[in-house]
């Protein structure tokens, strides 16, 4: 077992783990960690019944996890490891008081990121997420490297964690539900517009843009935005302002030329050494 997976079976091992939605992030996420702790310690929560949850719900079941279904699931939350799914916020009362009492709330993603020792490649946006997720993947293959994508698309990645290597490119679109809390960044990343969307979920869109701005954090290395998109531009030049990244690229047609670029007021910064246009 690789390191970064004994440091995962260190941190649930003897404890109380909670996994928030059978959904697909989670079902695999579930099996991995049958494999690092006694399933006796494992609970699955839903408000689906184990027999609308399917047959993996059942044989889990079998196999000793245990089921709290329900509509008020959320009421009866418990445990010291608690996996959120992606569509559950993190701030509902019954988490806030779990981690209040010392409980660790993470999710696939995070756990994810914070283990794969892959190269990692990620994107959002409000709008073309998909596209560009599935093309990166596409480029990075064609460029040689043993690529995976997932994260809001294709099959969760957590269970192939174990496969990766350095030399390998892990790519992932993020939705603004899994940015919500994102400890570990991606190292490379792109925002590819940011728009009002989700507005039944989020408090308001100051919330979902800071959502979206969290793919950018301390390990992040390359940041690609939308010059044609007022939050994304004037978010690429904060953070080349900032010099916290080595790399900050704007792509878009709201200028025709370097040579033309001082006249555009409102425009990114002339700092070619921190900003590549």
């Amino acid at each position: 077992m690789p390191d970064r997976f004994e440091n995962l079976k260190n941190t649930i091992e003897n404890k109380r783990c909670a996994v928030l939605g059978l959904g697909v992030s989670n079902l695999p996420l579930v099996k991995l960690l049958l494999g690092l702790t006694e399933p006796e310690l494992l609970t699955v929560y839903d408000k689906k019944s184990v027999a609308q949850l399917g047959d993996e719900a059942e044989e889990l079941a079998k196999r000793g996890v245990r089921f709290v279904c329900g509509d008020d699931w959320q009421e009866k939350v418990e445990g010291d490891v608690i996996f959120r799914s992606p569509g559950i916020r993190p701030d509902l009362p019954s988490l806030a008081l779990a981690e209040e009492k010392g409980a660790l709330l993470t999710s696939e993603i995070e756990k994810l990121l914070e283990l794969t020792a892959a190269q990692t490649f990620a994107i959002t946006g409000s709008d073309g997420k998909t596209t560009s997720t599935t093309l990166c993947g596409k480029f990075l293959e064609a460029a040689g490297m043993h690529v995976f994508v997932g994260g809001n698309i294709g099959t969760p990645l957590l269970d192939k964690c174990e496969e990766m290597i350095e030399s390998d490119a892990c790519v992932l679109e993020l939705s603004s539900f899994q940015l919500m809390r994102l400890p570990h960044a991606p190292t490379h990343t792109a925002i590819t517009n940011v728009s009002p969307n989700h507005l039944n979920w989020h408090i308001d869109f100051d919330e979902y843009v800071e959502a979206k701005k969290n793919i950018v954090g301390e390990n992040t290395k390359r940041l690609v935005v939308n010059a044609d998109c007022e939050i994304t531009r004037d978010f690429g030049r904060e953070i080349a302002e900032s010099g916290d990244l080595l790399f900050v690229l704007a792509l878009g047609f709201w200028r025709d030329s370097r040579r033309k670029l001082p006249e555009r007021k409102g425009g990114l910064p002339q700092r070619r050494r921190d900003l590549h246009l």
